[in-house]
């Protein structure tokens, strides 16, 4: 009753009063982690976590909930090795194969990054951004020849025309940039444009040119778009342009 009335200190102070009284039983400390995690309090959301996990070894869903806390911190090799755990014990844990994906490709673990971008995508089918991380991350992986191949087939779903469909022509044939350019110019949501920015910056990267890749990874590295999959790519690629 008290988080539905967003009285979330009323509804600690009677989880903590419920531990006391069972100090064994695991799913206190487990929703008393998940209000510290709401509330912003990640070190006491992870005590309670590991508490959590102490009285439940191997539970697959406290370690999703100490990967979500430290991937929102930052801590990228924590919340990897917390939802490696969570995808080692239920690989059909869907919920885990974006940040996954997105921690893979922060540690330059392309190949995995471009098989849990892909799985994303087949989960939202509709977010063709995640195919395109799929795709540059088998580039990165060094596979160009099969990652222009899936494009090609998995793309053929993207209507024929507009900036998605003109990114996906240049990543498939990297030549000319000019109509990809053209149509991102032309959007009007900054969110789609700013994430589009980010597969012709790798591209552009991949292609030897460094001048442009800087630029568009910088821009996307500097947006105000935080929960981006883009921006934690981008930052972690502009990291060895410093």
């Amino acid at each position: 009753a008290y988080i539905g009335l967003d009285k979330r200190e009323e509804a600690i102070a009677d989880y903590s009063k419920a531990i006391e009284l069972q100090p064994e039983n695991s799913f206190h400390y487990l929703d008393r982690g998940r209000l510290y995690s709401r509330g912003s309090e990640p070190e006491k959301a992870l005590s309670d976590f590991t508490k959590a996990l102490e009285l439940r070894p191997g539970d697959f869903f406290v370690h999703a909930q100490r990967a979500e806390v430290y991937f929102a911190m930052g801590s990228t090799q924590q919340a990897y090795d917390e939802y490696y755990q969570v995808l080692s014990i239920r690989r059909d844990y869907h919920p885990a194969f974006l940040p996954f994906a997105i921690l893979s490709f922060e540690l330059e673990y392309y190949d995995r990054a471009n098989r849990f971008f892909y799985e994303a995508w087949q989960k939202t089918p509709g977010d063709y951004c995640l195919l395109f991380a799929s795709a540059v991350s088998q580039k990165l992986a060094g596979h160009e020849q099969e990652a222009r191949q899936q494009l090609a087939e998995s793309g053929r779903r993207i209507p024929s025309d507009g900036a998605l469909w003109a990114v996906s022509r240049f990543l498939q044939n990297p030549g000319s940039d000019q109509l990809a350019l053209q149509e991102i110019q032309k959007l009007d949501d900054e969110v789609l444009q700013t994430q589009l920015k980010f597969y012709m910056g790798v591209q552009y990267m991949l292609n030897g040119q460094a001048v442009l890749a800087s630029r568009y990874l910088h821009d996307v590295a500097d947006t105000q778009h935080l929960s981006l999959p883009e921006y934690r790519m981008a930052t972690a690629l502009t990291k060895d342009m410093e």
